[in-house]
């Protein structure tokens, strides 16, 4: 608990937390929420509000936390302050700068800090880095055990990628871990009991493939876990994308890398039950930016891919209109919608499963793909979906004009609808609420902002129990 005097007319605070490297908010809106949480009755009896409508964001818990709550939070990018500020900004003190240039007294205050949290850059120890990290960004962890030891807060965590453990002497020794090891002793030096995770995001209710490393530090008590409170029925993509964006046929835009639609074929061949699907599957891994333009030709019925397309050796887009009724004798959809990662590593899961890493790229795909009896008739191609149009909200709507991919050998043809995943789409996968306020002007920067960000359901998870352990509320007279 904040336990530091203050002048004789103010009243100290209850609680005191800080976030360093705070980017755009996702580490402080779950401890912040897991605070409203922890002390939802006080909270309730105090604002006079029922107990259920008690949520960080109603302006009557913003009040109570502007007076009962020290919040600090430090980032250097502009956009991340403009973020903090516009959805913390009532209760919080947010300083733009770099962690490493702030004075810990100085910018905290007159207060005990009760907990400390934080995300050094993982930029040095991360899978996509080059090597060529710099010497600031590998000491960005240093500046934290700067603070810790300044503030000694009574307990503090911290997140990074799973690679800061091999943080070595030199920037090309990525392998020994000394300069990691050194880092934990400092902590313990200064009093703190350790423990280290590496967690999967998805276990804790997040619909996302997220592993990140935690380091958690405590002086009043052994560090603590919270059990995953999703171990086995993880999250699935379909609760966060936009069913409304079904992206645009891969015929009517421009060629995708030839490695991302040949991995792209790998789900109707692992994934699809129907006879069609792994003929039509090899057509798909067949096509090349070159053959796609070819195809992509509506004056140009077939195209001849020669030895590449077993069975036949020809590929064909057929144009067609969607009929609005079901193809006679259909079951039901064969192929669910997928996510991918970006990447050369990256493989298709259905959206059953949980939405691959999202990161500052912001580069997950998503397709749609459909299976279409087609027919002639006097009015033209007709595409019949083998899904239910009444039910299915993956499906285009009636009367559109597509293209479905087809081979001789079969008269089902494969539709296939891709986009990116999108920022809010990112932001849910991470747990952003929907009216949270990111204030970046471009699509990029908020991409950043959200695949820096710590997800929000862990990180309420992960710092209950510090929560619990370390802060207390003043009782209302």
């Amino acid at each position: 608990m904040a336990k530091n005097s203050h002048s004789e007319d103010s009243v100290p605070p209850d609680i005191a937390i800080v976030d360093l490297f705070a980017g755009g908010g996702g580490f402080s809106t779950g401890l912040i929420q897991s605070l409203v949480q922890t002390h939802r009755s006080q909270i309730a009896a105090a604002q006079d509000i029922p107990e259920p409508t008690v949520q960080w964001t109603h302006p009557a818990v913003e009040d109570w936390l502007a007076e009962h709550l020290s919040y600090v939070a430090v980032n250097h990018d502009s956009d991340a302050v403009a973020t903090l500020r516009a959805n913390h900004g009532e209760y919080g003190t947010i300083h733009n700068s770099r962690v490493q240039s702030l004075h810990p007294p100085s910018a905290v205050g007159d207060v005990d800090v009760d907990i400390l949290i934080g995300g050094p850059s993982c930029v040095p120890w991360s899978h996509q880095q080059d090597g060529n990290a710099s010497d600031q960004l590998r000491a960005s962890p240093r500046a934290v055990t700067d603070w810790v030891s300044h503030l000694q807060p009574d307990a503090f965590l911290l997140e990074n990628v799973e690679g800061i453990q091999r943080w070595g002497a030199e920037i090309d020794d990525t392998d020994t871990g000394e300069m990691f090891r050194h880092w934990e002793r400092s902590f313990e030096l200064l009093g703190y009991d350790l423990d280290t995770a590496v967690i999967n995001a998805e276990t804790y209710g997040v619909p996302q493939t997220r592993k990140r490393f935690f380091l958690q530090g405590r002086r009043d008590g052994e560090p603590r876990w919270p059990e995953p409170s999703t171990p086995t029925s993880h999250p699935a993509a379909a609760t966060i994308l936009d069913k409304s964006n079904i992206g645009t046929c891969l015929w009517e835009r421009d060629p995708l890398a030839a490695g991302t639609t040949s991995r792209l074929a790998r789900y109707p061949r692992e994934y699809g039950d129907h006879a069609a699907c792994r003929p039509l599957a090899d057509a798909l891994d067949a096509v090349t930016p070159g053959t796609h333009r070819q195809l992509t030709h509506r004056s140009l019925d077939t195209f001849d891919c020669g030895e590449a397309v077993p069975d036949g050796g020809d590929l064909r887009v057929a144009y067609g209109t969607v009929a609005p009724t079901q193809a006679p004798d259909a079951t039901g959809r064969d192929l669910p919608p997928l996510t991918m990662a970006g990447g050369s590593g990256g493989i298709p899961h259905p959206v059953t499963d949980p939405v691959p890493t999202v990161t500052a790229s912001g580069a997950v795909h998503v397709a749609f793909m459909n299976l279409y009896e087609i027919a002639s008739t006097p009015a033209g191609t007709r595409l019949f979906p083998l899904a239910n149009p009444d039910s299915d909200p993956y499906l285009p709507p009636a009367g559109e004009t597509t293209g479905v991919l087809t081979t001789p050998t079969t008269d089902v043809g494969l539709e296939v609808r891709y986009r990116l995943l999108q920022p809010r789409e990112a932001a849910a996968a991470q747990g952003f609420p929907e009216e949270y306020v990111f204030t970046p002007s471009t699509k990029g920067d908020t991409e950043t902002l959200i695949g820096n960000a710590v997800p929000i359901p862990l990180a309420r998870q992960l710092t209950t129990p510090l929560v619990e352990a370390t802060t207390s509320v003043t009782a209302e007279d």
